[in-house]
C-alpha cells in the first residue's frame, strides 16, 4: 500500500513471529504468541518441474483431468518470504509465555473466503492451550 508516497508493506515479510519487538516494549506483561506457519511442507508429486509448454497444456483442460498440480506464483512467493522470517521462530517461540499454533493444514494464505471457519479453528485450539495454561 502507498501511504503518503512510501510504499508499505506486511512486516511479516522481515519477522513473522515478531515476539522480540514484543518483549523489548516497555510495559509489555504476557507475550502470547500465535504462530500461523504450516507445520507439515506441502508434497509435489511431479519428480521434476514439466517445461513451460506442458504447463499451458495441463492449464487450457478442465480441473479434473490436469496432470500437474503445482502452487500458484503467488503462493510460492509468499511461503517463501514466510520461510526466510521463520528460520528465527525457533528462538522467538522460548520468548512467549503462552505459545500457539493453530492446526490449519488445509487453509491456504489467500482464502478470506473460509475466515469465519479459519477464526473457528483458531478458536477452538486457543481454548485448548489456555485451559491447559491454567490446569498447570
Amino acid at each position: 500500500m502507498i501511504h503518503d508516497g512510501d510504499l508499505l508493506c506486511d512486516g511479516g515479510t522481515f519477522n513473522n513471529f515478531p515476539v522480540d519487538v514484543m518483549r523489548s516494549m516497555r510495559g509489555v506483561g504476557r507475550v502470547i504468541g500465535v504462530d500461523l506457519s504450516f507445520r507439515k511442507p506441502r508434497k509435489i508429486e511431479n519428480p521434476e518441474v514439466p517445461g513451460s509448454w506442458a504447463l499451458l497444456r495441463d492449464r487450457l483442460r478442465p480441473k479434473h483431468k490436469r496432470h500437474y498440480r503445482l502452487p500458484s506464483l503467488t503462493n510460492y512467493l509468499m511461503t517463501v518470504t514466510v520461510l526466510y522470517s521463520t528460520s528465527r521462530q525457533r528462538q522467538a517461540r522460548r520468548l512467549t509465555d503462552v505459545y500457539m499454533n493453530p492446526p490449519l493444514e488445509r487453509v491456504g494464505m489467500l482464502q478470506w473466503d473460509r475466515f469465519e471457519q479459519i477464526v473457528e479453528q483458531g478458536y477452538a485450539h486457543a481454548c485448548e492451550v489456555l485451559d491447559g495454561q491454567v490446569s498447570s
